[in-house]
């Protein structure tokens, strides 16, 4: 009698036994590394499973990530890094990076899992927004957002989930882009002008601070436009003499 690591089972690709020689295939798959971990691990129960182009995974994780350079680890097949659009994804955005108690689908193209919810055209302008959870104490503020641009002269929608108590020099990264100093009506935030409430903003940022106003004006330093935008080039407008806000919107 055969023994059963060498029974093949007709019509079917695979070896029953010690090694598994699979078509690509469609697997489920756990996730629960930690949020700031970069280095996901991902254990997928299917015992045929191997790794092979074209496999799509999806992914249910346990914590909303919120690291950089996220990789994804099926099954000890190793450290893979993820691809979104055009290229190597590098940020911390959690709907390409893991999002807490959500699936995500994921294809293997032989080199990267490659981010498979949706995609879009960067040449276009992408309406979007960033959120920061960070703690009201904490100086160093993080922010997600789907793939980010820190274009300089550019807007950027934030919305923060806690008001600062930080009594210090804050600062603000956006999806991994960078920490760029802050300044909150026109001055550098500090120990004595850290007050930012909690809510939504429209920043602006110059290659090298982001500009908020909790005083109802518009941020930068002259009269300009106000946007949403990110990863585009933006529209113009300008500020009219009565404080009226023109927007280009396409």
């Amino acid at each position: 009698m055969a023994q059963l690591k060498d029974l093949f089972v007709m019509g079917d690709s695979r070896v029953v036994g010690d090694t598994y020689n699979n078509s690509p295939k469609i697997a489920y798959g756990t996730c629960t590394t930690a949020a700031g971990t970069a280095a996901k691990v991902v254990v997928i129960a299917d015992p045929t499973w191997n790794l092979q182009t074209g496999n799509i995974i999806g992914v249910k994780f346990s914590n909303t990530n919120s690291a950089s350079n996220v990789t994804l680890n099926v099954n000890d097949s190793g450290a893979k890094s993820l691809y979104f659009n055009t290229g190597v994804y590098t940020g911390t955005g959690s709907i390409v990076t893991g999002y807490a108690n959500n699936i995500i689908y994921y294809m293997y193209d032989g080199t990267n899992w490659v981010w498979l919810n949706c995609n879009w055209d960067t040449n276009k302008d992408t309406f979007t927004s960033a959120y920061s959870s960070t703690g009201a104490g904490t100086a160093a503020k993080t922010a997600s957002m789907n793939y980010y641009t820190a274009t300089p002269n550019s807007y950027v929608h934030i919305n923060f989930r806690y008001a600062n108590t930080s009594a210090s020099a804050i600062t603000l990264n956006i999806d991994g882009k960078g920490a760029y100093p802050i300044y909150i009506n026109g001055t550098a935030s500090s120990a004595t002008n850290y007050t930012l409430p909690a809510g939504p903003y429209i920043a602006y940022f110059d290659g090298t601070n982001y500009y908020f106003r909790t005083d109802g004006k518009l941020g930068g330093t002259t009269g300009v436009y106000a946007s949403v935008y990110s990863g585009a080039t933006a529209p113009t407008a300008s500020l009219g003499a009565n404080g009226d806000i023109y927007i280009q919107i396409s």
